[in-house]
């Protein structure tokens, strides 16, 4: 059958056309394609007619022969299989044609190969020649010392290593150094590779090093493979003994080979822990190199080692960099890269170690056995500084090490520490990011309320970080179900922060429809009900809340629930939600149940008098209000207690100002107008704080709500100031507000004020001037900006300034200036 060699699948860019090698060679053969010189073309065609009519075998076999000599394998691989193989059965031919026939067609082969270059060398190419060469000598044929050589280069690119050495066993020992070189390309592929036995491969070495035709080069690199070999093994007090006899037989001159064996020497003593001998024998290595040897760089990338070691980070850091400058493709370089990184992480440089680590990986597997940069050794140092940045808080960088430990390892090989790595960092990231909002992240929170970016943002950690939770679940699930369940929780809690309901509802019921014995079985009730409660099922929050406030009442997750319930109620709203709520929030705060002390009690005093302030249940609202200010002056929900107080206050004495217009004993009157004048003064003072309170926090922090009771405490402070009878106060107040706010529709509200101060002290000239600001402001603002519920404005500035602009538009004489 024809044989041709297979090309090892080249892509279009960088192989060989399809068709094989001979179509390969055809395509790519320079200058005129398949022009013969004019003997040659005889040749063929008499090899032709030879073999047509009288099997001349050998003349046949000789023209062959002539064609591969002058470069032309192809041609002789055709008239092989073409003209000699289809009457290589013939009676006329003998073993000895047989012999030549397989031996030619396997030069061919191989020369064919040898023209298409790397593409060409693959396991079905090898086993092709092999087979030829081996069916040559089946037909007794001897093979020439080149034919043995090719044997043994198909048989180590196959791994089959020990045959190729029993081949070059075979070969006589004559003293030419062919079985040396054979034995030597042998062993250098195999420990390139880094398989076989090495015990086999140290009495090769051996057998090297001793052969008569063993040059002092074969002999000098064989006993640095030995001891390369000894201390890879461990045997750094062998290698160093065994060394030290051979350096001290050599003599003085320089050279490459034995710079070398100084350098394996400064090797031993470092892995014997004497520095200062290595250093020794690397100075006398150097000494023996050019500048430019590759051996250099391993000497200076030692040195650099070395003084890394010895606690000396900038010399380690000049040999490192100098190295990297001057080798930037040897295998000593990515270990100077490797420790550059460490050096610059030690250094929190973490951009640039970051940068060289993934230099490293890149480079990765390296197979250099002295340097021993293995997966496992980098990823020992990324974890290294993954976790050192972890525990300062950095968590981005963290996150970032953990990524390269992802990149190192790749899909397949990826260990479980990596996800948990990184979920662990996307977490604790995303908590800072709330937290720098002033946003818990352990409580119930709704992310529609935090600032656009930073909602993003902190979103985008915590969907990662369930994400990663879930892929390090899935990878222990056998091995370590006690990480599995941590790790299925942390999921849950990360998709509940992400505003994920749907996704964490589907954690949590796991454990809540689990056993109720479960330790984590009420946590899960609770996140359950959370969760629901953000998605606004109040009635299946409601359940979950009921369902742990009845079973386990006592557990943390049960005492939290009178808090959780009690909201989930007031959202429901109806008549006997809301009683349950203020019952459940009163027995929170006067039941004894939590002491003042308690973040129960503390969050269930801001509710219920959150709760009597929506109501409009002021005097109620103002006893709890003014306790939880008194209790709780500098929690971070302070100011907004203040301005539900303050506004209570506020909207109380105005109450009380509708109570004055009936009739009573002039002893109640007296008491109520001093009670007014009690809160609105104390009102106006808490307005103040409350704007103190915000504008000493940074502006870009601020979100939505802040802004908005910043706005209205200026303008109610003013209107406290007004409604006191102090109208020069109010008159500045509400000028300021209307100078803050002058593109808010509020600041109508400040000038319609102004003209009813300047209206009450009889200052007509002023309120006039003012009336046209009114009335020129008014017509600037459509209708519909006057809907927003939240802008300080009520029906009393309205007729206030109604009532006032006839007596402002045209005074009576009486009627000031």
């Amino acid at each position: 059958m024809t044989q041709e060699p297979e090309t090892a699948n080249p892509t279009p860019e960088s192989g060989p056309p399809s068709g094989g090698l001979l179509a390969t060679v055809k395509a790519n053969w320079p200058g005129p394609a398949l022009v013969l010189s004019t003997a040659l073309l005889v040749g063929a065609m008499l090899l032709a007619r030879q073999t047509a009519k009288g099997h001349d075998f050998a003349g046949a076999l000789e023209n062959v022969q002539r064609l591969i000599e002058n470069g032309h394998p192809n041609e002789a691989l055709d008239a092989l299989n073409d003209k000699i193989l289809p009457y290589l059965d013939d009676p006329q031919a003998t073993l000895t044609d047989k012999g030549e026939f397989y031996a030619l067609r396997g030069d061919a082969l191989f020369e064919i190969q040898q023209l298409i270059g790397a593409p060409a060398v693959s396991a079905v190419n090898s086993m092709t020649i092999l087979s030829d060469y081996e069916e040559a000598e089946r037909a007794m044929h001897d093979l020439t010392a080149a034919q043995h050589a090719r044997v043994v280069g198909a048989l180590l690119s196959l791994g089959r290593f020990d045959e190729a050495v029993n081949r070059i066993n075979a070969i006589p020992d004559d003293g030419s150094g062919r079985r040396e070189r054979l034995l030597r390309q042998a062993l250098q592929q195999q420990l390139d590779s880094n398989t076989g036995n090495k015990d086999n491969a140290l009495q090769l070495l051996s057998e090297l090093a001793e052969g008569r035709g063993a040059s002092e080069r074969d002999r000098l690199w064989a006993i640095a493979r030995q001891t390369e070999l000894r201390l890879e093994s461990g045997h750094a007090e062998e290698a160093l003994s065994s060394l030290l006899r051979v350096v001290s037989r050599l003599g003085q001159e320089a050279s490459p080979e034995k710079a070398e064996l100084y350098t394996l020497l400064a090797w031993s003593y470092y892995d014997l822990g004497r520095m200062d001998q290595a250093l020794k024998h690397l100075d006398i290595a150097e000494s023996m190199s050019s500048p430019t040897d590759n051996l250099v760089a391993e000497i200076r990338a030692l040195r650099g080692r070395i003084n890394q070691i010895d606690g000396d980070p900038d010399t380690a850091h000049d040999y490192y960099a100098e190295t990297v400058d001057a080798f930037p493709e040897l295998p000593a370089t990515v270990a100077c890269k490797l420790g550059l990184a460490e050096l610059d992480a030690g250094d929190g440089r973490d951009d640039e170690a970051l940068a060289e680590y993934d230099a490293v990986i890149r480079r990765m597997p390296l197979n250099e056995r002295r340097w021993r940069i293995t997966t496992e050794s980098v990823a020992q140092s990324l974890a290294t500084w993954r976790q050192a940045r972890y525990v300062e808080g950095d968590f981005a960088a963290s996150i970032e090490y953990a990524k390269l430990g992802e990149l190192l390892y790749g899909p397949e090989r990826l260990t479980a520490d990596i996800p948990l790595a990184l979920a662990q960092g996307h977490d604790a990231l995303g908590r800072e990011i709330l937290e720098e909002a002033g946003v818990k992240p352990d409580s119930l929170i709704d992310l529609a309320d935090v600032e656009p970016v930073t909602r993003a943002e902190a979103r985008q950690q915590f969907m990662e970080a369930a994400e990663q939770f879930i892929r390090h679940a899935r990878m222990v699930i056998l091995a370590d179900p006690e990480a599995f369940a941590d790790s299925l929780w942390n999921a849950g809690v990360a998709y509940d922060l992400a505003g994920e309901s749907n996704k964490a509802i589907e954690v949590f019921s796991e454990y809540a429809n689990g056993d109720p014995d479960e330790p984590r079985h009420p946590a899960a009730v609770f996140r359950l009900a959370e969760a629901h409660q953000a998605r606004g099922d109040y009635e299946l929050a409601r359940n979950f809340y009921d369902e742990l406030i009845e079973r386990n009442p006592n557990s943390p997750e049960g005492q939290r629930s009178f808090i959780r319930q009690a909201q989930t109620l007031l959202r429901l709203g109806d008549e006997a939600s809301v009683e349950r709520a203020e019952s459940l929030l009163k027995t929170v705060v006067g039941s004894g149940m939590f002491s003042p002390e308690a973040d129960e009690h503390r969050q269930g005093l801001f509710e219920l008098g959150s709760m009597y302030y929506k109501q409009g249940r002021y005097r109620e609202a103002i006893e709890r209000l003014q306790e939880a200010i008194d209790r709780y002056p500098d929690d971070e929900q302070a100011p907004m207690i203040r301005y539900k107080l303050a506004d209570s206050l506020r909207l109380s004495a105005g109450e009380i100002e509708q109570t004055l217009t009936s009739a009573m004993p002039d002893q109640e009157r007296e008491e109520l107008e001093r009670l007014r004048t009690e809160r609105l003064a104390q009102a106006q003072d808490l307005f103040l704080q409350v704007r103190d309170n915000i504008e000493a926090l940074d502006p870009l922090s601020l979100d939505e709500l802040d802004r908005r009771l910043l706005r209205n405490a200026m303008y109610f402070r003013a209107d406290c100031a007004f409604d006191l009878g102090r109208y020069d106060d109010a008159i500045r107040w509400y000028d300021a507000a209307a100078q803050k706010y002058a593109d808010d529709p509020s600041s109508l509200v400040a000038m319609m004020q102004i003209v009813n101060a300047y209206s009450a002290q009889g200052k007509w000239r002023e309120a006039q001037t003012a009336q046209e600001r009114v009335r020129q402001r008014l017509s600037e603002i459509p209708d519909a900006m006057f809907d927003d519920p939240n802008l300080p404005i009520d029906q009393r500035h309205w007729e206030r300034w109604i009532a006032n602009s006839p007596r402002v538009d045209v005074p009576t004489e009486g009627d000031g200036n």
